[in-house]
Parts: C-alpha cells; sequence; structure tokens
C-alpha cells in the first residue's frame, strides 16, 4: 500500500519522503531540522516521542506547509530579506522570471507557484 495514490496522484511514500526533509537538498534539510518554531507562522514546535524517531519537521501543520514551502524558506534566509520583497524588487528591476529563478535556487514553474501563493501578479510593474 506503499505506492497507492492519495491526494493528487501523489504516493504515500513520496509524501512521506517530503515530510520528512528527505526529498531535500542538504541546506534546506537543515532549515527544517533546526527549527524550533513553525518556519511559517511561527508557533512552538510540538515533537513526537523520539523513540518514535518522527516529528513535525519545521511546521506546525499542513496548511503552514503549503503557506511556506520549505524551499521558499530556505531561500528567505540566504537572501536575508523578505522572501516577497526580494522577489518584486528584482522582477521590477527588470530581471526574467527565469533569472529570478536561478538565483533563488528552483525552477521557473516552483517561483510561478510563489507568486500565486504569495499574491504577486503582474500589472504594469510586479505588485
Amino acid at each position: 500500500m506503499g505506492g497507492a495514490a492519495i491526494g493528487w496522484g501523489r504516493s504515500r511514500a513520496r509524501v512521506g519522503r517530503r515530510l520528512t526533509g528527505l526529498g531535500y537538498p542538504p541546506e534546506v534539510r537543515e532549515v527544517l531540522n533546526s527549527a524550533e518554531r513553525c518556519l511559517a507562522c511561527g508557533r512552538p514546535l510540538r515533537y513526537l516521542p523520539d523513540k518514535d524517531a518522527r516529528r513535525n519537521r519545521g511546521y506546525c501543520s499542513m496548511a503552514c506547509y503549503r503557506a511556506k514551502p520549505p524551499r521558499m524558506v530556505a531561500a528567505e534566509r540566504m537572501l536575508g530579506e523578505p522572501i516577497r520583497e526580494a522577489i518584486l524588487d528584482r522582477l521590477n528591476r527588470g530581471q526574467t522570471i527565469e533569472a529570478v529563478a536561478n538565483q533563488l535556487g528552483v525552477r521557473k514553474q516552483a517561483l510561478y507557484r510563489w507568486l500565486d501563493l504569495l499574491g504577486i501578479r503582474r500589472r504594469c510593474v510586479w505588485e
């Protein structure tokens, strides 16, 4: 049953790897493992017993996980400024979506998802 589809066609094994941090590069895993408060909302995290070897890896709920994905948090820490302002600044300076995505270390499709999550849309300028 490990490969049974759940949700949007994702397998349980794939979702499990994401929640344990095994599907992320080392810098993102480090952010997840060192978190004592939720990376999205700031609530203190409660860990499951050590013998179980599972814990809530940086997030208090799936809603918080979806609101601010781990790669977004890692990019924000790398840049040293809020991710929304960093993206808007780069786009308004005339950089392409692809160039901004490369600077943040994500694919173009991921950046488009982030723009949607952050409520950034294009008018005459990005806002």
